[in-house]
């Protein structure tokens, strides 16, 4: 068997089995209901059933993700002005950029990629959502576009509490993750997207000074 059959018999694989565990959630919902009906003046119930409630957007989110990176990439590649992208980003991200929070972006005037707009704007939700994660005690995130000699470099950098040496090499990988709560897809779900526009993606950090993660595309 070829690789490509396997990767092939894999993807079939793994989405048989996301949408069977998908099944089971939705099959958990409606006693959840039940539940919060018949405890509706039990406040230790009502947490309780509260408490699933967030266990299962949790898990729809990790099929979710799990989903996108076992499917093939496909890209709509357009003309992208990064100034006008920019602000709708500020708009989408606004609830993050609250005290102790600051966000900012900072685009060179006239900068324009090609690139799937959802794609990316996912790939720099999710690197700003790791940023925010981790300043718990707040910090400044920095969203950045540059023209390069190479190309064009997107980074996000945050003033956070770092990543040591020994989980850098690792970070990008599927499932891993050094918080509590986290699935651990968001830095892979980055990695797939700047791969399939034919860049790369590279991450920086000292540990209780802060992130810098960098997307390098190539002009096109």
């Amino acid at each position: 068997m070829g690789d490509s059959d396997r990767e092939a018999r894999l993807e079939a694989l793994a989405a048989a089995l996301i949408h069977r565990f998908n099944n089971v959630l939705m099959g958990i919902q409606p006693h959840v209901e039940v539940i919060k009906r018949a405890g509706k003046e039990n406040e230790r119930i009502l947490g309780s059933a509260s408490q699933i409630e967030t266990a299962l957007r949790r898990a729809k989110a990790i099929t979710s993700e799990v989903s996108r990176l076992v499917r093939p990439m496909v890209l709509n590649v357009q003309p992208l002005a990064v100034g006008g992208w920019f602000e709708s980003l500020r708009t989408d991200l606004q609830p993050f950029a609250t005290a102790p929070v600051q966000l900012t972006f900072e685009a060179v005037p006239d900068l324009t990629i090609a690139g799937d707009r959802d794609q990316l704007t996912l790939a720099i939700v999710n690197l700003v959502t790791n940023a925010v994660e981790a300043m718990p005690n707040g910090g400044t995130v920095r969203v950045i576009a540059r023209d390069v000699p190479a190309g064009i470099e997107l980074q996000v950098a945050d003033t956070g509490s770092g990543i040591s040496p020994d989980m850098i090499g690792r970070a990008f990988e599927p499932l891993f993750t050094t918080k509590r709560n986290n699935a651990g897809l968001g830095l892979a779900a980055v990695r797939q997207i700047v791969e399939a526009h034919g860049g790369t993606v590279r991450l920086e950090s000292t540990p209780a000074v802060g992130t810098t993660v960098t997307v390098a595309l190539r002009r096109r």
